[in-house]
């Protein structure tokens, strides 16, 4: 149960941060302004045992086209997105998501980020643990996602 508050307080976090009306992106701008490389500020949005209070980092992070599909690249690798509305969202958006296993942990890490902005590049970016016992995936941390396109 504590768990799952931890994971109503984060979203609740995200929503917040993520809900003002300084993103003038209209869908087809979203959809294809998003293509580039861009400076991104991730900013620390919930409570995490990996990252202090406050934590925030740089990172670069190009977009390319795929056919109807966009590739997110970044120093950890790449993702393919999709564009499509999910329960945090209810618009159409980019949403990239990948599962990894790790042998070490014996558990599944999933990486999800959601992109609701380009005028500034605008969204989130979280990890999740799932448990290997119940299945359950459990929010290990979330940012806030600021960018500017190189």
């Amino acid at each position: 149960m504590k768990y799952l508050m931890l994971i109503v307080f984060a979203m609740s976090s995200l929503l917040y941060s993520c809900s003002d009306d300084s993103t003038s992106s209209s869908p087809s701008d979203l959809k294809d302004g998003i293509i580039g490389t861009w400076n991104v500020k991730r900013t620390l949005s919930s409570r995490s045992s990996q990252f202090p209070n406050g934590y925030s980092d740089y990172q670069v992070w190009s977009f390319q086209k795929s056919g109807d599909n966009v590739v997110l690249s970044t120093n950890a690798g790449s993702v393919n997105g999709q564009w499509k509305s999910t329960q945090t969202w209810a618009a159409n958006h980019w949403v990239f998501e990948t599962t990894v296993y790790s042998p070490e942990m014996m558990s599944n890490y999933k990486v999800l980020v959601e992109i609701i902005g380009v005028s500034p590049l605008k969204g989130t970016n979280e990890t999740y643990y799932q448990d290997p016992s119940s299945g359950i995936w459990f929010l290990l941390d979330a940012f806030k996602i600021e960018g500017t396109k190189q």
